[in-house]
């Protein structure tokens, strides 16, 4: 649950961040946002691809019919991060500015083409194991 709290509360503050900025506005379209909240406050995120494409990735290896992706708790270690104070880290805005530099890019779908790259990097790891 509280990766879950997390992830809600990560995309909120890239939400909160993005909407102070209309370079942003194209990036971030209403119907994609509403969408990707819902995802995140209804799943846990355990950082494998599993989470989001159930059909394609397992997290676990054993599975012989879909590409391994395993947690993250299962491949590093926790560890505690000792914080000086709790101020705010993201006072400097001159990324947001540099960022609205970046050309918007046509919505298109990538998803032939992850596959793709996905598949043969597979492919690659099964070969030299």
């Amino acid at each position: 649950m509280i990766m879950v709290a997390a992830t809600v509360m990560a995309f909120m503050i890239m939400m909160r961040h993005a909407s102070f900025e209309n370079g942003f506005d194209n990036f971030f379209q209403h119907r994609l946002a509403k969408r990707a909240y819902q995802f995140a406050s209804q799943h846990a995120h355990t950082g494998s691809r599993a989470d989001f494409w159930p059909q394609l990735f397992s997290a676990e290896k054993a599975d012989p019919f879909r590409i391994y992706s395993p947690r993250l708790e299962t491949v590093w270690p926790n560890i505690s991060h000792p914080f000086s104070d709790r101020r705010d880290w993201f006072t400097d805005k001159t990324i947001i500015k540099m960022m609205e530099t970046i050309p918007v890019m046509k919505e298109e779908d990538i998803t032939a083409n992850y596959m793709r790259n996905i598949q043969t990097l597979n492919a690659a790891v099964k070969a030299v194991q």
